[in-house]
């Protein structure tokens, strides 16, 4: 931390007193917050207050905040939302603090943890795709080749169908049952109402 004493200032009573500055610990990071990107500027502990801006190419939206410590610093925060197919790259954050001759321009790091994880998913991805490939031409091969035994087998356990056999004359009982009864049981009818008519 780094304090300054400024210009001398009056108060109301005539007496005047020397304006304390203390310089601000500045820093930037990538956040990711419900799925989007957001770069966030501070300026922590600087007497009076920093002002952050950004530098960009685009429009995005910015939200500041500025909160009075107990100690009587103060501690500002930016946050601008990165549109999704922007790269950080040309994204930086200037803060002006009046214990500076000079703004300090910091530019967003880039996001080498994600892009880690994002590469070594692809990675994953690739390879369980390739293995995915790889096991169901496996399995075509070898069912393409034990089906070929299988038939070769069926073929030698499968003899070939019984020749027809040749159509017997068949009784006329056996082929009409109920009609051979019915004419026992009217025969018998018959011969028996002649009988009782006689």
């Amino acid at each position: 931390m780094w304090v300054q004493a400024g210009t001398e200032t009056m108060d109301r009573d005539g007496y005047s007193a020397p304006v304390l500055l203390v310089s601000p610990q500045i820093s930037i990071r990538l956040d990711f917050r419900d799925g989007k990107r957001v770069a966030v500027c501070s300026a922590t502990g600087g007497k009076p207050a920093a002002s952050i801006s950004w530098r960009n190419t685009w429009n995005s939206s910015v939200t500041q905040s500025s909160t009075k410590n107990p100690d009587g610093s103060f501690t500002v925060e930016s946050r601008l939302i990165l549109p999704h197919p922007v790269s950080a790259a040309n994204l930086s954050c200037i803060i002006t603090h009046p214990s500076w001759r000079e703004g300090r321009l910091l530019p967003v790091p880039e996001d080498k943890e994600n892009g880690e994880k994002f590469k070594w998913f692809l990675i994953v991805i690739s390879l369980g795709s390739i293995s995915f490939i790889v096991a169901i031409l496996t399995g075509f091969c070898i069912t393409r080749k034990h089906l070929s035994k299988l038939r070769n087998c069926w073929k030698s356990k499968i003899s070939a169908p019984p020749p027809p056999k040749e159509q017997q004359p068949q009784d006329v009982e056996e082929v009409e049952p109920y009609a051979s009864y019915v004419q026992r049981v009217n025969s018998i009818y018959n011969s028996s109402a002649e009988l009782c008519n006689a």
